[in-house]
């Protein structure tokens, strides 16, 4: 451009040049000149095309100007030649000359740049960034549109910029919702308090949940509020912010129904603890009072009484035996889980040996535990009861009248529980008994033969189960018997039972 601006001034000076000669020229060369301007006319433009293609490898348009200035130049020899006014030949020149520059000079940058290597690379870099920014774009609104929960786009005025299908039908609007205010969604006594909120977020924009400890709600389109929870995230610019809002109605409905169980739960937990207190006063005095007759009924016969009837009334002491004992395993069944105090370190080995020197044991029975019983965490009371009646259990149930029982310990069970076993050599259980012996009231042995109230191992499962392990039955180790294994916990707490 500099260069054409060059020739220009060159032209003016020449222009002013000719001029002076012109007014003092003889009439000879007024007659040549059409000539000279004809040659001027067609070879200028001529060498300018032909300077034209070199010049365009390094600066397209360049050449084109050239040419265009010699086309000038030459329109104004040949104005010349028809004796017009020289000024008047400058002036038309120079206009024709900046024109055709413009013109012709863009023209062939239009036509030339596409063949240009850097031209190219640039043109290939903004296509690129584009389509980059608008796959982006087309990602986002197809996860947009896609999301299962409401997302809403509110800008700082609080217009809704942009809604998914799942906010429209959470709140029963239509996209005729785009564009109206936020304020729409809300229920009328927050509207004021939430545009005071939005101002003071735009003011410091950040991703977090929306109205912590405070209770939300949106406004359906029938008028019916609707619970909710919402998490704002900061759209870079801040200018624009996106409320994913997700509604809690089944949560809450959910959680209503749990708080109605759980006063359920207690009332028949303080039922349950009426029958217990009735069981353990009302029911079993009436029992002391038939055991105490049955003894002054023996005294008052003494050696008259026949055996017939000696049997009966030791017949009559044993039920009532069995009664007391059937209230009490009810008590401790009821009581499952309450009356524990805390927990404290506990070595199983010594409630072995306690329940060892309190058991009343009959026949000859040897009680052993065979390697390490560990130390644990727990309540000591339900982890003993389980322990006391699987055993107790063993030797009740042995066909002989001597025998074995081994309690072990898998420490590898799992991380977080242990695995205790009691052992026997009795006759075994038949394996499509051994879920029927966990059942409540339920004995495998005729109670004329063995005293029992069929609770003894409900009693357990219901203990293992409600700390968190499993019970089973399967076959001892040995060519005989049953063994009896029970997840515990290793480290228990109150706050997860």
């Amino acid at each position: 451009m500099r260069t054409a601006i060059s020739i220009l001034i060159a032209l003016c000076a020449t222009d002013a040049f000719a001029q002076d000669k012109f007014d003092s020229t003889s009439e000879p060369l007024t007659q040549v000149a059409p000539l000279i301007a004809a040659a001027v006319f067609i070879g200028l433009p001529v060498l300018g095309l032909r300077l034209r293609r070199p010049v365009l490898e390094t600066m397209p348009g360049l050449g084109w100007s050239f040419a265009t200035l010699s086309l000038g130049a030459g329109i104004a020899w040949i104005l010349w030649g028809l004796s017009m006014p020289v000024p008047e030949i400058s002036g038309i020149a120079i206009l024709l000359s900046l024109a055709a520059i413009v013109a012709l000079g863009g023209i062939s940058y239009v036509r030339l740049a596409p063949n240009n290597p850097e031209v190219r690379r640039v043109e290939a870099l903004i296509a690129s960034g584009t389509n980059r920014e608008q796959a982006a774009e087309d990602r986002l609104q197809a996860a947009l549109r896609a999301s299962p929960v409401g997302m809403i786009m509110v800008d700082a005025r609080g217009t809704i910029r942009d809604i998914n299908t799942a906010g429209l039908d959470m709140f029963g609007y239509d996209d005729k919702l785009i564009g109206e205010s936020v304020d729409i969604l809300i229920p009328g006594r927050w509207r004021e308090r939430h545009a005071g909120y939005r101002h003071s977020y735009m003011a410091a924009p950040s991703n977090r949940a929306m109205g912590k400890g405070r209770e939300l709600r949106g406004l359906h389109k029938s008028g019916r509020e609707v619970p909710v929870e919402i998490a704002l995230t900061a759209v870079p610019g801040g200018e624009l912010v996106m409320a994913t809002v997700v509604d809690i109605t089944e949560r809450m409905q959910l959680h209503q129904e749990l708080e109605r169980h759980a006063l359920k739960l207690e009332r028949s937990n303080k039922e349950l603890d009426s029958f217990a207190y009735v069981a353990s006063h009302d029911l079993k005095s009436p029992l002391r009072g038939i055991d105490h007759l049955c003894r002054f009924i023996e005294e008052d016969l003494g050696d008259s009484a026949s055996e017939e009837v000696q049997d009966h009334l030791r017949m009559m002491r044993g039920r009532v035996d069995r009664m007391d004992r059937l209230l009490d395993d009810l008590l401790q069944y009821s009581r499952v889980g309450r009356g524990e105090h805390s927990v404290t370190d506990v070595n199983i080995s010594d409630i072995i040996e306690n329940i060892q020197q309190t058991l009343d044991v009959q026949k000859d029975f040897e009680i052993v535990v065979n390697g390490d019983l560990p130390t644990i965490v727990t309540y000591t009371t339900p982890l003993e009861q389980v322990l006391r009646n699987l055993i107790q259990n063993a030797i009740k149930h042995h066909d002989r009248s001597e025998g074995h029982v081994s309690i072990s310990c898998d420490h590898r069970a799992s991380p977080d529980m242990i695995a205790l076993y009691v052992d026997d050599d009795g006759p075994g259980v038949p394996k499509e008994y051994r879920e029927r012996v966990f059942r409540m009231f339920t004995t495998l042995t005729p109670r004329d033969k063995v005293e029992g109230s069929g609770i003894g191992l409900a009693l357990v499962r219901k203990l293992v189960e409600y700390y968190g392990g499993t019970v089973w039955l399967e076959d001892a180790p040995g060519e005989r018997g049953a063994r009896f294994g029970f997840t515990w916990p290793r480290i228990m707490s109150r706050e997860a039972i």
